[in-house]
């Protein structure tokens, strides 16, 4: 079965409705992924184990952990584990950048 799925590089978590908080999206079927998300400084600000990009509860608002205080405008570095053969198969592992505009 073909899929994609889409990595974006930025979003704005201002509460307008629009690119609110940070999305996995794939087409054609449901993809397990877990992410990692850090600051500049190297901590860590959220993570997700073993999500599905059908739920919205593990995408990430801007917040610490998605409940602690907001995190600023910047450049934040991403881990990303995609499923892509399943969830019982080896991750594809990819890494990038993200920019959070406050």
């Amino acid at each position: 079965s073909q899929f994609s799925f889409d990595l974006y590089n930025s979003f704005s978590p201002n509460n307008d409705g629009f690119n609110d908080r940070f999305v996995i999206k794939s087409q054609g079927q449901d993809l397990q992924y877990s992410i990692m998300i850090f600051n500049r400084w190297g901590a860590k600000v959220y993570d997700a184990e073993r999500a599905w990009t059908s739920d919205p509860q593990y995408f990430w608002n801007g917040r610490v952990m998605n409940v602690g205080p907001d995190c600023p405008s910047g450049s934040y570095f991403v881990l990303y584990s995609l499923y892509l053969d399943g969830p019982d198969a080896p991750p594809t592992q990819l890494h990038g950048a993200i920019t959070l505009l406050r």
